[in-house]
């Protein structure tokens, strides 16, 4: 029987044809070897194929993505028909057709790499190729003893209590509590934990002392430009998501050990040495990196090229004891997943998965589902507990009005959401939150729920995977308390009959984040050098 070789690729319209074509060659070349399918089995594969067909033809129609004349050509219609209604206001409607959508034909990096589907929850466990929960807790110490840095290059670094470690298994965990508690190196410190939870270090024939040197790279890149919200925080805070989305929801059961290596490396690695601008602004403003690669995907590239430059060097080359094969897999996996991030392909990356779920099923490729697991990732602080959420906001809020404060010293456009006399915080976050992340998270659970049968699968039961039996995810209640709470400010007058919030929020924000009493002053000492009055502050989150 034919198993698993023959994929859509997902990413053009025409993803029900090319699966066809796909099969039915497949099944021209079987016949053609010495040792032909049975009759039985092409019985069998032939009515795999009338079905699929006919659940397409019976389904909406994968809808064509139309021209690029407008900014939001790819976004899926019930968000654009939400989007353009009054309650929307022109600013936060114009930054996401800008920012999320692409405003030029995209180039998306086609993968080289042999393809592979996913199995299920059962088969990964009949297989017994990775441990249950149950014994992932009984050898926690054993990771607890690893933190301790000193044994690395005799840096006098300190143990993490084994409390904080235990936390990165709750969806709510701190990175802001793990970065006081790690001494400053909470991406050196997760990095450590989940290689060694993972077993990766045994698997890949990688030493301590050289993971812990690439480590300590990556995150004095995300330090060196001191942006409050593109550093190493934000590295670990999505590090942590996907180790969320890997062992508590259980897509680590459905992955192979190269995979899973793939993922988390990507997520450490994926904004490294941001600039605090977006891409936009690279390519408004001509800079070297715009040049350099080509107005496509400016910074994420430029974080892939600084990362695989690190590797070069021998001892932090982690992936030292690959196989040629195993790098060009990783590397493959890494640059598709690391290029996903770049905000603009997000309504694009939406509607190539649904079409896909609606058409293909548990039958999607692999490496899309890690893509937009990586990306949703990415974008996750709205569905953390509002105190979090609330502290990333005021840390993006600084370096998006840095940012417009750039913009007009240099007599560019300003970037949407990004004026401080015009923007207020509460739209900016609810129009975030309702057209770009509860989309993303609902497309991301009806996939979660079909890749690995949790709603159904007794084994996923046996594991206490998140969601069994359609119980209710993690993210499901602080994302709506957080949209519930933008929208109450929205709605809440002042005296005066203007909302309030425009007027105060920026201080309610800042008041608990972890900048303090001078990165609030260096807020209101930018504000005072732009000629435009302030106003409530924006918080997009993008790459």
């Amino acid at each position: 029987m034919l198993r698993g070789k023959v994929e859509p690729d997902g990413k053009e319209n025409w993803i029900v044809l090319e699966f066809m074509s796909r099969l039915l060659h497949q099944i021209m070349e079987q016949l053609n070897t010495a040792n032909p399918i049975s009759l039985t089995d092409m019985k069998q594969e032939l009515g795999r194929a009338v079905a699929i067909l006919d659940k397409a033809n019976s389904a909406s129609p994968v809808k064509d993505f139309r021209s690029s004349a407008g900014a939001l050509s790819n976004i899926d219609e019930e968000i654009e028909t939400s989007l353009y209604s009054d309650e929307v206001c022109e600013e936060v409607r114009e930054w996401i057709a800008t920012t999320f959508a692409r405003t030029t034909p995209g180039m998306r990096r086609k993968s080289l790499a042999r393809r592979h589907t996913f199995r299920s929850v059962v088969q990964a466990v009949k297989a017994s190729l990775y441990v249950n929960s149950e014994s992932l807790q009984s050898t926690l110490p054993k990771y607890f003893s690893f933190l301790h840095l000193p044994r690395f290059e005799g840096e006098a670094g300190r143990s993490l209590s084994f409390k904080e470690v235990c936390r990165l298994d709750n969806w709510t965990f701190d990175p802001f509590k793990f970065n006081d508690v790690s001494g400053g190196h909470p991406l050196r410190y997760i990095g450590h934990e989940l290689f060694t939870r993972y077993d990766l270090l045994a698997k890949f024939k990688i030493t301590g002392g050289t993971l812990d040197r690439f480590l300590l790279s990556i995150q004095n890149g995300y330090k060196k430009p001191q942006n409050p919200y593109h550093n190493e925080l934000h590295a670990t805070d999505v590090a942590h998501s996907v180790h969320y989305f890997l062992s508590r929801v259980g897509l680590m059961h459905c992955m192979n050990d190269l995979e899973i290596f793939a993922i988390l490396l990507s997520a450490i690695i994926h904004d490294v040495e941001h600039t605090g601008t977006t891409n936009n602004f690279h390519v408004n403003s001509r800079s070297h990196l715009a040049l350099l690669y080509n107005d496509r995907s400016v910074l994420e590239n430029h974080h892939l090229c600084f990362a695989f430059t690190v590797l070069k060097s021998r001892d932090q080359d982690i992936f030292a004891s690959l196989t040629p094969e195993q790098y060009s897999d990783i590397r493959t996996l890494v640059v598709d997943m690391v290029i996903a991030t770049d905000m603009s392909s997000h309504f694009e990356q939406l509607r190539t998965m649904k079409a896909a779920l609606s058409v293909l099923g548990n039958q999607i490729e692999k490496s899309q589902a890690l893509e937009f697991v990586l990306h949703v990732s990415d974008i996750a602080n709205p569905a953390k507990d509002w105190e979090l959420h609330r502290q990333w906001t005021s840390r993006i809020m600084e370096e998006f009005f840095c940012q417009g404060d750039r913009e007009l010293e240099l007599g560019l456009p300003i970037s949407p959401l990004c004026d401080r006399s015009v923007t207020c915080i509460p739209e900016s976050q609810l129009g975030f939150i309702e057209f770009v992340v509860l989309p993303a998270f609902d497309v991301c659970s009806e996939m979660l729920d079909i890749l690995l049968e949790t709603k159904t699968s007794q084994a996923a039961d046996e594991l206490g995977l998140e969601g069994c039996g359609g119980k209710e995810r993690a993210w499901v209640a602080p994302l709506a308390d957080n949209r519930r709470r933008w929208k109450e400010q929205c709605q809440t007058p002042s005296k005066d009959g203007i909302n309030e919030t425009r007027t105060a929020s920026n201080h309610s924000l800042a008041s608990r984040t972890s900048f303090g009493a001078n990165e609030l002053g260096r807020v209101d000492e930018n504000r005072n050098k732009s000629p435009r009055n302030s106003k409530g502050y924006l918080t997009p989150i993008i790459s």
